[in-house]
């Protein structure tokens, strides 16, 4: 089925080369910024996803792979906010 409006007006767009993957046997540096006002969970989410990947890594045979530091303008602490 057509959208009303644009029958005859569709193009092909060519396609765009894929990213190149993340190498599985390299270090990934991560940093997730703060600043104040910034609410905790927005902060402790990914970085505890990326304590998982490095726990399945582990179990897996592997070294962690993820480093993640939180990172904020001024190098000092920051107030958080929860909703």
């Amino acid at each position: 089925m057509t959208p009303a409006g644009l029958t005859g007006r569709l193009s092909v767009v060519p396609a765009i080369d894929p990213p190149t993957p993340a190498r599985p046997d390299r270090d990934h540096r991560v940093a997730i910024f703060v600043f104040d006002g910034v609410q905790s969970l927005d902060v402790t989410g990914p970085a505890e996803v990326f304590a998982g990947a490095n726990l399945w890594l582990e179990h897996a045979g592997s070294m962690a792979r993820y480093h993640v530091s939180i990172v904020s303008l001024h190098g000092g602490p920051v107030r958080t906010e929860s909703a």
